[in-house]
């Protein structure tokens, strides 16, 4: 996600920033901050899985490769 140079600035903020609300932000914005909660759920997701034995273990072993490649 990071490396995506439309999704930096969203970990490029100010102190005055962190106190406004998803309200304030465009709806461009708002479009990056539900992409990036997309993300973070799915690898959250594939985690707690893989933490509870769902998943096999050559299906783990893709993601943790895909999470450091």
């Amino acid at each position: 996600m990071v490396e995506n140079k439309e999704l930096q600035p969203l970990y490029e903020y100010s102190s005055e920033e962190l106190t406004g609300s998803y309200s304030d932000l465009s709806p461009a914005e708002r479009t990056r901050v539900h992409y990036c909660d997309l993300i973070i759920a799915l690898c959250e997701t594939v985690w707690v899985a893989h933490r509870q034995g769902w998943l096999p273990e050559d299906e783990w072993t893709y993601w943790k490769h895909r999470s450091t490649s």
